[in-house]
């Protein structure tokens, strides 16, 4: 069992990052994008509603990467966040600066210090997370279930 476990430590993060991508897209446009009924902000400007859609992704995105790569991990799950986490900041800083330098206008990502800054807050808010939840007493189990 515990060799799944440590085979869908990165299938499962991933599942759980583009699962939290989909809730938030619909959160921005409901809340800040009118489609709501009676928004308290709207926000009419399609480019400012993506870059707060896309901020948002990149804490979201990379805490629930992280979060749950460390879960699934059978031991050693503060090391498993932290290997993670430097994946999502190095890789992801990398991967945009690779794809940039190909040259290619519609292939170009958007990648700045906020969205730099945005993974790295998603990274270390996870990894306190983690270490918070291996810090914390174990609850007893007395057999009623979950």
């Amino acid at each position: 069992m515990k060799i799944m476990r440590w085979v869908l430590v990165l299938p499962g993060a991933l599942v759980a990052a583009m699962v939290v991508a989909f809730p938030i897209h619909w959160v921005v446009m409901f809340t800040l994008g009118g489609a709501g009924h009676d928004p308290l902000i709207e926000i009419r400007d399609e480019s400012t509603l993506r870059t707060i859609e896309l901020l948002l992704q990149s804490l979201l995105g990379p805490l629930a990467f992280v979060y749950a790569g460390a879960f699934i991990a059978p031991a050693r799950q503060l090391m498993i966040s932290i290997a993670l986490g430097l994946t999502v900041v190095i890789g992801a800083a990398g991967l945009a600066a690779y794809q940039n330098s190909l040259g290619d206008p519609a292939m170009s990502v958007h990648y700045d210090l906020f969205t730099f800054l945005a993974n790295l807050a998603g990274v270390v808010g996870a990894i306190l997370l983690v270490r918070h939840r291996a810090k914390s007493p174990a609850q007893p189990d007395d057999g009623t279930g979950p």
